[in-house]
């Protein structure tokens, strides 16, 4: 399910690469170009160590580590990327991002953005090719 008619509707997205998925909130459609502007607020990696497991858990979240990006960088990336975000899997990452203990590491939540970004451009890199995202006329 990709976001391919009225993304608009959706205020959260969701982008999936192997284990990770990166949720962000839709700012604008540029579909002329076919691309969303995003601004990210979270990454969850779906693989954890032990520390992580106990407090993911707790949450009903499934195993892995959350990554607080609402203080990074926005994102224009290919909309067919992206897919609607439902709210049984938004909320509880929100919800453990905005908790007081969570520990807030803005360096290394961008650099796993960066990785992210890059693991997702040389998954697919046809869907960031200018021919894939330049004006349809």
């Amino acid at each position: 399910m990709h976001l391919q008619s009225d993304p608009i509707h959706y205020a959260i997205v969701c982008l999936e690469s192997g284990s990770a998925r990166l949720y962000a909130e839709l700012i604008q459609t540029a579909e002329h170009r076919a691309v969303l502007w995003v601004r990210p607020l979270a990454l969850h990696i779906n693989q954890a160590d032990e520390s992580d497991q106990a407090s993911s858990a707790a949450l009903g979240l499934e195993m892995g580590y959350i990554y607080d990006l609402r203080d990074g960088a926005d994102l224009i990336l290919p909309l067919k990327l992206f897919r609607p975000a439902l709210d049984t899997e938004v909320i509880p990452v929100l919800s453990y991002i905005s908790h007081p203990d969570y520990d807030h590491q803005t360096e290394r939540s961008l650099l796993q953005l960066r990785q992210f970004v890059d693991q997702i451009y040389h998954a697919s890199p046809e869907s960031f090719r200018r021919s894939n995202i330049s004006n349809k006329n």
